[in-house]
């Protein structure tokens, strides 16, 4: 196969983190798979660095409308045959695109459970013959296509997933606290994301800053990208005495970051699934998440964590309070987490169940054409 990969985000996310597997797993099969990307992106920095067939392409404001011919010259170039698409810009430029490169088949790998746009042309390029399937990573992303209109034989649950052998509850267990300068006796919590609103960092902090006062001994750390200062500053007018709330900012080996932590929070606003749950998870670290999207998909409220309401900062330190003080609670769920990981979503399913897709699309491709 001849695949391209199409996604303009700068930064690296779940998102970035699940199509960089299914890259590198058809690269390995033998596939011809190439990507498109914003220029000085961390994906370009990844895949010049991993050797892969990578196409930077400016596509975000006034380069989108340059982008389709680009797109269009990459593709009829590459003789391309099947192009996944992961986000509603790239989607529109592909679509766009497509009938001037032969028409190749086109996937959307849709990777959040937010409502699609009002209107019927909104709806239109999710739906033959502008676009063959759309992979869902999660149920709840799967509901609020079919809710919205979309024909449920249309969509292909492929739930996102992990690799197993690279996050393990022994790697590294102390680097992080020594490096942060924190003891075996901080309880530390941690958190992965971008610093963005959907993510409810703030609210997070607003937890953090009453648990810290209630329990002294907790310390919380942030590995993602975003505005530092911003949340530095809401952390300050919360009351959090400085070194107690650390932003590490962008940590590439994510793997080396979960095993120091006792406890996981992603107090998500939506959230499509929550590929850094599975994460920290499969290090046996418990999880205290919102009840919201996918995220109940992964967290099993009372077995492998909690779950709470989103945007509820009360209830959310209350659950993590309630680990902090029992350890043993926090050995069983992580335990159970690490379990539910290895049985639902071990990344070996994911990738043979894509690479299955993309063939049978082409598969038939070639039927129809005769």
């Amino acid at each position: 196969m001849r695949i391209l990969h199409v996604d303009r985000q700068r930064h690296w996310t779940g998102q970035q983190s699940r199509t960089y597997q299914i890259i590198q797993h058809l690269a390995g099969k033998g596939h011809e798979v190439f990507l498109a990307c914003h220029p000085n992106s961390e994906y370009e920095r990844r895949a010049r660095r991993d050797g892969l067939n990578v196409f930077p392409i400016p596509m975000r404001g006034r380069s989108v409308a340059m982008a389709y011919l680009r797109l269009a010259r990459l593709m009829r170039r590459e003789k391309i045959e099947l192009v996944d698409v992961h986000g509603s810009v790239d989607h529109q430029m592909v679509a766009g695109a497509a009938p001037f490169a032969r028409r190749p088949v086109v996937v959307r790998t849709k990777h959040k459970n937010l409502k699609l746009k009002s209107g019927w042309l909104s709806r239109l390029v999710y739906c033959p013959p502008i676009t063959h399937k759309i992979i869902a990573i999660s149920d709840a992303v799967r509901q609020q296509l079919v809710s919205d209109g979309i024909p449920h034989q249309q969509v292909e649950l492929i739930y996102e997933a992990i690799n197993l052998e690279r996050f393990r509850p022994d790697l590294e267990r102390l680097r992080l606290r020594d490096e942060l300068g924190f003891s075996s006796s901080h309880i530390l919590i941690g958190s992965a994301s971008r610093l963005h609103h959907s993510k409810g960092i703030d609210v997070l902090l607003q937890a953090f800053a009453r648990l810290h006062r209630r329990c002294p001994e907790t310390r919380y750390v942030h590995a993602g990208h975003g505005s530092i200062e911003k949340f530095t500053e809401i952390a300050r007018r919360e009351g959090i005495p400085a070194g107690a709330a650390v932003f590490l900012g962008p940590v590439e080996k994510i793997e080396t970051f979960y095993p120091s932590l006792d406890l996981f929070c992603l107090p998500s606003r939506s959230e499509g699934l929550g590929i850094v749950l599975l994460e920290a998870m499969a290090c046996k670290v418990p999880a205290v998440a919102s009840c919201t999207g996918g995220i109940p998909e992964v967290v099993i409220d009372g077995q492998t964590g909690i779950l709470v309401p989103p945007e509820d900062a009360e209830a959310l330190g209350q659950a993590l309070e309630a680990l902090v003080r029992s350890p043993e609670q926090r050995r069983r769920f992580g335990e159970a987490a690490r379990e539910r990981v290895e049985s639902h979503f071990d990344s070996r399913l994911m990738l043979e169940r894509t690479e299955r897709l993309y063939l049978d699309l082409l598969e038939r491709k070639s039927r129809k054409n005769g």
